[in-house]
Parts: structure tokens; C-alpha cells; sequence
């Protein structure tokens, strides 16, 4: 039982070894790697290159991979550059193959590991545990466990070979080891660390050499599943590059199987193979990568056209009224248009109200589709925001495409006017998400002073909406012009009257000075969203003559 937990602690030590010198790695790299993948990544040959040398540095094939995923996922990069990353990263992988097999196999491993963890740790206690000096000594400490745990893992499967009877593990069926290795790096989530083990049992005799190409065939396509698991809920191109990392690798280890005779008699005929199975394991794992790429590289293209029709692009529908309103016919799609900005304007103040932790239905009423089905907002503000992202997308989208038939004059007026308003609407979002700290440090405020403040603006936000409401149950636009006037008034006196009493209460030592900033930038952005709604109704339910009635009252108040 022992054996077992000193294998499993050298896993664990392996692992989080990996994990601190990717870590380090990252940080002093700073965005320079993602800057390398970004800019080397024109053509299929750099792209190959530069995904090989990124993943040599990093030793991690998986977090090459999901920078490539998020590049592609964000646009930056094409699918046929990515699917060449990814093919160059594979060959990176042998780098660690190489790295163990050498020196943690031709050198005592308690040797090397003590010294580089000993001043790798005084580093990170004398040197300060931020800056450039600190991720150096992480890097040697992460140097140091890895080759700890390697000498952990050597020395419990070496014990566990002299208790447990080979004969149990040897001379099993071909692919019973390819999906061993499979699983091993599946669950361990590491190649690296699988392939330490598949060394360590080929060393120790464990296993044979041509067992061990098995386990390693198999490892191949194991270490994807990293990234499979992290596009979860992910883009349509971002599930294509990691079908094609999976892919890609799933062929190599076809071929390397198919081949398997082949590349084993070509190992034995360059080197000795019986004399070192540690060396010949890892040249193993190199030839067959590079073999893989020899016979992908030139099928990039059709590859990739492949991918895209098993993974056609699924857009999803955001909209509630539009995208079932042809534009070639105005008077259904203006109508379609105007509900639809409506939406957007529900949404945004559903937003805010969640921004500032209010319960929605104290001041929405719920909306229904065409077909009178009730439309369900998203759980939170933050899918909320993104939400109000893609309708203003949509919408503008949409206006272009009615822009293209021949509008009456009060259609075409109509729909610049609600492009006018969306826009407002969305600024109103984006102002309270951008001060959202504000409000936040005064609803997590100490005092009661900061708790106060905090319940003021839920209650002026409450009020304001309220107000809003009211605008749409207007019938005629000579009621709504003087109270949309009152309402921009309003928003101005009380952003003064505000201001005033902070200096009031700050010069009698009734607000803490801690909490001024918070306030007043709470205020600013409070009162600003405030503006940007009542401009936004003002477009939404005003017509030209009217705004410019609206407009003559604010320009001699000024």
C-alpha cells in the first residue's frame, strides 16, 4: 500500500511541478506567446513552427491549444492557421518526452531536484513573492518537483514490480495498451505525466518496449480531452479546433498503428533499442508525431472544409420579433423593429436592476413573443449584457437590410430614430456596468453610512423605471414631451442637489472620507445611465417635429 501512495504522491508532486513551471512560464512571458501565435501564424509552415516552439517553451500542448482556441473563438485567427498550431504542438510534446527520458533517466534524479527546489524556494521566501525574481525561482521550484515526483514515481513502480507478478501485465492485447494510455492521460489530464509513467514501467521493465509505443500511441489521443473539456459551452469555431486537435491526433495514432511493425523495425535498426528502451521510447514518440504531420500538413485546406460541414456554423437566435419578419415588407418589419427595440430597452433596465441586486418583477412586467409565449430573461446581468450586445448587433443588422427598400419618410425617420434610442439604451447598460465597483463597495461597506447610500440608489433606480413605464401607457406625444422634459430636469436637480449635501455632510464630519469617492462616482454614473434612458425614450417615442419641441425645452432651461 505504500508503493501505491508514494506512486500516486510523485504523480501529485509531477503534476503541480507542471503546473508552477507553465504558471512562471506564462507570467514572465507576459503576453509575448500569445503575441508569437498571433503574429507567426500567417501561413500553415509558421504556424506549425510556431506552434512547436510555443509548446516546447511551455511544455504544455493543452495550453497552446486553448490560446489557439480562444484566438479562433475571438476571430483573430483563421481555422487553417489553428489546425497548423496544433499540428506544430504535437511535435512540441516530445520535447518533454525528450527532457525526461534524458535527464531523468541518465542523471540521479535526488541530485538534480534538491538544489534546484532549495534555490528555487529561498528565492520565493528572500526575493519576494511577485515580480520577475519570484516567477524565476517558481520556475526552478516547478524544475524541481518534476523531477521529485519523476523519482518518486521510479522508485514506487520499481518496488511494485519486485511484489507484483509481471505476467499479469505483460503480453496483453495490442490495443488493450493503447487504450491504457489513453485513459492514463485522460485522467491524469497531463501527457507529460502519463508519458513519465509509461517511461518509468518501460524502465523498470514493467512493461515491454513495444507495449510501451502502445501506451504511447494511445496517450496521443488522451491529451486532447483537455481540451474538449475546456470548450465546453463554447463558440461553433471554437468546438471545430478542438474536434481538429482530436482529429488530428486520432489519425497520427491510426497511421501509427497501422505502421506500428514498420516504425518499430526502424527504431531497432537506428538505435539499440533493448539497451536503452527509456531513449528509443521517446524517438518513438517523435517519429511517429513527425510522421503525422509529413502526411497531414498538406491536407490542411481540405481538412478544414471538412470540419466546417460536421460543424456548420449554428447561429443562434437572439431576437424575439424580427428574425421572423422578411424586411421586404416595411409596414410588418418597422412594426417588428419597434417591438424589438422595445425588448432591448426591457432588457437593459432588467440589466441595471440586477446590477443593483432588485428584484425585476417589483418593476417589469413580464413580455410575450408573437405567438403569446411569456420570454424568459437570462439568469443573470452578465449573460444579460451580453444579450443587449447581440440586439444591438442584430437590430442594426436588420436596419441595413430595410434600409434597402423604399421607405415612406415617416418609416425611414422611424428607423433612424430607434437606432438612436438603441444606442442610448445600450450606453445606459454599459454606464452602470462600468461603475458596478462603486456601487459595489458601498453595498459591501463596513458602515452603515455606505449601506445607506447603496439603498438610496436602489430606490431612485426603482423610481425611475416606474416613471419610465409610464411613458409607453401615454396615447398622445403632447403628453409624453412634458413629462419626459420633467424627467431630464429632475435627473439634473438632484445630481446637483446630491453634490451639495456630500460637501455639506462631508465639511460636518457626517460622511466617512473613505466612502466619498464611491458615492460621488456612484452618483455620476447613476445620473448618467439616468440621462442616457430618458435620451433613449425620448428617440423611441418622439417623432422629428416633437424631439425638436422636447430639445426647445432643454435649450431654454439652459
Amino acid at each position: 500500500m505504500d508503493d501505491i501512495w508514494k506512486l500516486l504522491a510523485g504523480l501529485g508532486i509531477f503534476l503541480f511541478g507542471m503546473y508552477l513551471l507553465e504558471e512562471a512560464i506564462k507570467t514572465l512571458s507576459g503576453r509575448s506567446f500569445k503575441q508569437l501565435i498571433k503574429n507567426y501564424t500567417r501561413n500553415r509552415f509558421k504556424s506549425i513552427l510556431t506552434g512547436t516552439f510555443s509548446t516546447a517553451v511551455l511544455q504544455s500542448s493543452s495550453a497552446v491549444s486553448l490560446i489557439v482556441i480562444a484566438f479562433v473563438g475571438a476571430g483573430i485567427m483563421s481555422l487553417v492557421n489553428a489546425m497548423g498550431v496544433i499540428v506544430g504542438s504535437n511535435l512540441g510534446t516530445t520535447i518533454t518526452s525528450w527532457l525526461v527520458a534524458s535527464l531523468g533517466f541518465k542523471f540521479s534524479i535526488e541530485s538534480l531536484a534538491l538544489p534546484i527546489i532549495a534555490v528555487g524556494g529561498l528565492g520565493l521566501i528572500f526575493l519576494g513573492k511577485t515580480g520577475k525574481y519570484a516567477n524565476l525561482s517558481k520556475l526552478l521550484v516547478g524544475f524541481g518537483f518534476i523531477f521529485m515526483g519523476l523519482d518518486y514515481i521510479k522508485v514506487s513502480v520499481s518496488e511494485l514490480v519486485e511484489n507484483v507478478p509481471l505476467e499479469y501485465l505483460r503480453d496483453r492485447h495490442f490495443f488493450t495498451y493503447v487504450f491504457a494510455g489513453f485513459l492514463l492521460t485522460a485522467l491524469v489530464q497531463s501527457s507529460s505525466a502519463a508519458m513519465a509513467l509509461i517511461l518509468t514501467a518501460v524502465s523498470t521493465s514493467m512493461i515491454s518496449f513495444p507495449e510501451a509505443c502502445a501506451m504511447v500511441i494511445g496517450s496521443n489521443v488522451g491529451t486532447t480531452i483537455t481540451v474538449i473539456i475546456g470548450t465546453f459551452g463554447a463558440t461553433t469555431s471554437m468546438k471545430r479546433v478542438a474536434f481538429s486537435h482530436f482529429f488530428f491526433n486520432l489519425v497520427t495514432a491510426l497511421l501509427a498503428m497501422i505502421f506500428f511493425s514498420l516504425i518499430i523495425d526502424f527504431i531497432f535498426l537506428i538505435y539499440h533499442a533493448e539497451a536503452d528502451p527509456v531513449i528509443a521510447l521517446a524517438i518513438f514518440h517523435t517519429v511517429f508525431n513527425v510522421f503525422g504531420v509529413l502526411v497531414f500538413t498538406p491536407f490542411i485546406k481540405i481538412f478544414a472544409r471538412l470540419i466546417k460541414k460536421i460543424y456548420p456554423e449554428k447561429k443562434n437566435i437572439y431576437t424575439k420579433y424580427i428574425h421572423a419578419t422578411l424586411t421586404e415588407f416595411p409596414d410588418a418589419s418597422t412594426t417588428a423593429f419597434k417591438k424589438e427595440a422595445s425588448y432591448l430597452y426591457h432588457l437593459v433596465m432588467y440589466h441595471n436592476l440586477k446590477s443593483l441586486h432588485i428584484d425585476e418583477t417589483l418593476v417589469l412586467n413580464p413580455l410575450y413573443d408573437n405567438d403569446g409565449n411569456q420570454i424568459l430573461l437570462p439568469k443573470d446581468r452578465f449573460k444579460a449584457y451580453d444579450l443587449i450586445k447581440e440586439l444591438q448587433s442584430e437590430l442594426f443588422a436588420y436596419a441595413s437590410k430595410l434600409q434597402t427598400n423604399e421607405l415612406r419618410e415617416e418609416e425611414a425617420d422611424l428607423i433612424n430614430r430607434i437606432l438612436h434610442s438603441v444606442r442610448y439604451a445600450v450606453a445606459a447598460a454599459k454606464t452602470i456596468k462600468d461603475y458596478q465597483h462603486e456601487f459595489e463597495a458601498l453595498y459591501n461597506s463596513d458602515t452603515n453610512t455606505g449601506t445607506k447610500y447603496y439603498q438610496y440608489f436602489r430606490q431612485e433606480l426603482i423610481a425611475f423605471y416606474m416613471k419610465l413605464k409610464k411613458l409607453n401607457e401615454f396615447e398622445e406625444v403632447a403628453q409624453t414631451i412634458p413629462v419626459l422634459h420633467q424627467l431630464a430636469q429632475s435627473i439634473k436637480k438632484e445630481n446637483d442637489l446630491f453634490n451639495q449635501t456630500i460637501i455639506t455632510k462631508l465639511s460636518n464630519k457626517e460622511l466617512p472620507v473613505n466612502l466619498v469617492n464611491n458615492v460621488l462616482s456612484a452618483q455620476r454614473g447613476f445620473s448618467q445611465s439616468e440621462r442616457q434612458m430618458v435620451l433613449c425614450f425620448k428617440d423611441y417615442l418622439l417623432n422629428s417635429e416633437a424631439a425638436k419641441i422636447f430639445e426647445g425645452f432643454e435649450n431654454q432651461e439652459i
